[in-house]
């Protein structure tokens, strides 16, 4: 491998740990994270949304 083999994969690496911190985050808050929309965070943030 060389040096622009490890920058990609380090590239990729944040990328996903970016996605994940995200999903994370937004499912800790209650929010949608862009699922196919009957998750138990949809959920949560309907039920808010009603009162």
């Amino acid at each position: 491998m060389n040096t622009a083999d490890i920058v990609i994969i380090c590239i990729l690496l944040a990328a996903v740990a970016a996605a994940t911190i995200y999903i994370v985050r937004r499912r800790k808050k209650g929010k949608c994270i862009g699922c196919s929309g009957n998750c138990a965070s949809c959920a949560v943030s309907s039920k808010n949304k009603n009162r």
